[in-house]
């Protein structure tokens, strides 16, 4: 059981590279929140490096459009590369494609 154990916690990871963390360090604490919590509960099988969609809310409850730059290093282990924030025509383009950051409602995975 402790190797099972150890299995799981080594191989759902989702690592936040350099360039994305400092996107995250400008927004404000709320939003950046938000994005963590996705990161903690994805779910997207990814088969090489794709920029993904997403939105959170902002200060006032308005959606704020996101394209995530991630690969699956191994299964279970995500990298993120950048955060940039996008307009709602290129988040529906990535809506009409399906490159959408799925997520289930459970914690899934470490951010580091």
């Amino acid at each position: 059981m402790d190797s099972k154990q150890k299995y799981l916690e080594e191989s759902n990871r989702v690592l936040v590279l350099k360039k994305a963390l400092s996107q995250l360090g400008l927004m404000p604490h709320a939003e950046a929140k938000q994005v963590v919590e996705q990161f903690e509960r994805i779910t997207n099988v990814l088969k090489k490096n794709t920029p993904l969609g997403t939105f959170i809310y902002d200060s006032n409850n308005k959606p704020k459009y996101l394209e995530i730059d991630i690969y699956r290093e191994k299964i279970g282990e995500y990298v993120v590369n950048d955060i940039i924030v996008i307009d709602s025509d290129t988040y529906l383009d990535h809506l009409l494609e399906k490159n959408i950051l799925n997520t289930s409602d459970e914690l899934a995975r470490e951010v580091r």
